[in-house]
């Protein structure tokens, strides 16, 4: 247990620069979105009455991923290095990660609540609660904190497949995203068979307000299981 609460304590000072980093440009971005919408006409601030939806889970999601990415192998090779177990690290690095996204739901909440005071904005989980009345008033902090949570895990995931990876692998491990964006643009667009359509559906079965959440947790259940697989004897190399 003292092992894994000072590996805790690490990974948790190890994030904590780029967190930081990520909240000031989160909030720089959205500082420049309310400057190109007053100097272009977009809005009043006297006279708006109507609520913009801004994409701050986009900002927030794409940080989640970068670090859970960026930062997993660097601790990696430090814990193996000074003697910690994967099994210890993994452990540690489960609670830092949920610590994580709920900072980045925290203060995606806070900012929204913070910038309403002068123009009311929404996040895209408010404009979808918005839109289905019947959702819980504790859905979009929720969802934030499932999205932010299975990226960065699933970050580490695609992180720790690199690492076992040869040259070649990597190639195709980096075609993947195209090849299954072309698929399911096909797949959306058309009827093409059978399987495509079953995917059309479940894929739109999914994204559900009613069962994201669901399948994010899953999901994020789902990458850290694999993450354990692949670096359960993976080797110390730079």
């Amino acid at each position: 247990m003292n092992r894994i609460l000072q590996t805790m304590r690490y990974l948790t000072k190890s994030i904590i620069n780029p967190t930081l980093f990520a909240l000031v440009v989160t909030v720089a971005m959205v500082a420049i979105s309310d400057f190109t919408f007053f100097n272009t006409g977009q809005f009043s601030l006297t006279k708006s009455q109507s609520a913009l939806t801004m994409p701050l889970e986009l900002t927030s999601g794409c940080f989640s991923l970068l670090i859970g990415a960026v930062i997993f192998l660097g601790n990696f090779r430090v814990s193996l290095a000074n003697g910690i177990s994967r099994r210890t690290f993994m452990l540690a690095n489960l609670p830092v990660a949920m610590l994580l996204a709920a900072i980045f739901s925290i203060a995606t909440i806070v900012i929204t609540k913070v910038h309403n005071l002068f123009w009311p904005i929404n996040t895209l989980s408010e404009g979808i609660m918005i839109e289905n009345p019947n959702l819980n008033n504790a859905w979009p902090m929720i969802f934030q904190f499932s999205l932010y949570l299975f990226l960065i895990l699933g970050g580490r995931f695609i992180t720790s497949v690199y690492y076992r990876s040869n040259r070649w692998i990597r190639v195709i491990l980096s075609l993947v995203p195209i090849m299954v964006f072309i698929f399911m643009l096909r797949a959306t667009n058309g009827n093409q068979g059978v399987f495509p359509r079953v995917i059309t559906s479940l894929f739109f079965y999914v994204i559900q307000p009613e069962n994201i959440i669901n399948f994010l947790i899953l999901g994020s259940l789902v990458m850290f299981a694999l993450t354990w697989l692949v670096i359960y004897r993976a080797p110390l190399k730079d």
